[in-house]
């Protein structure tokens, strides 16, 4: 009979009761869009007593310049967004002030009198949307918008 209480032991360390062990290995997604949903979420986060830890990026929430550090990340993020929708803003009124024309062209009025005949004569929408190489959503407006 063997003696099972030989070799070595392996005991897991037991976490404290003040905070959790909690290890995440990957995470992927959208935490937060604003500063105020990050700071929301790493209340959340601390509600439940939970830490966070960010390797590669050398956070740590458990510290006062680690919580500070998550903070500007997020208004870095935000000012980050509010640029970009500016610059799209500054873009498409510069177009508008060229003259140009945006959005998508608009369908042919010789491809919405054959989509109105084709209705006409019975012909189902697929049908029609199939035999004039256009798309279904395509058809369905020219069939239940008012004639003109």
């Amino acid at each position: 009979m063997a003696n099972r209480d030989s070799g070595p032991r392996r005991v897991a360390p037991t976490p404290s009761p003040r905070r959790p062990r909690v290890r995440l290995t990957e995470f992927s997604g959208v935490w937060a869009y604003t500063p105020q949903q990050l700071v929301g979420l790493l209340s959340d986060l601390h509600a439940k007593r939970v830490d966070l830890y960010l390797h590669q990026q050398g956070i740590d929430t458990t510290t006062a310049a680690g919580k500070a550090m998550f903070q500007m990340c997020g208004v870095f993020a935000e000012f980050e967004r509010a640029m970009i929708r500016e610059r799209v803003k500054a873009g498409l009124e510069r177009a508008r002030a060229q003259g140009k024309t945006l959005g998508r062209p608009r369908t042919p009025q010789s491809v919405e009198k054959q989509i109105r005949a084709a209705r006409r004569q019975g012909k189902g929408i697929k049908k029609i949307a199939n035999e004039l190489g256009v798309g279904v959503s395509t058809v369905q407006r020219f069939v239940h918008e008012p004639r003109p």
